[in-house]
């Protein structure tokens, strides 16, 4: 299942539109890890996965997660 919080504006003078939010995580959900920005630390995300797997979560790591280009991520 996938969560997404979204925010928008319809042009000039347009109401702001309410945040879409889905409901809270639950123990038995699946979290996928991503790194928009840059590559992430490889013993951070190992322990922030052990600590998701110990409350009860299915967390899902991809293959290229730590890939590098330069300074940013794959």
């Amino acid at each position: 299942m996938l969560y997404v919080v979204v925010f928008c504006k319809l042009g000039a003078g347009a109401e702001p539109l309410k945040p879409l939010r889905g409901r809270a995580l639950r123990p038995g959900d699946t979290i996928f890890v991503v790194a928009p920005a840059r590559t992430p630390d490889e013993a951070r995300i190992s322990r922030a996965k052990a600590r998701l797997v110990e409350l009860g979560f299915n967390v899902v790591i991809p293959t290229n997660l730590f890939r590098k280009n330069g300074y940013l991520a794959g």
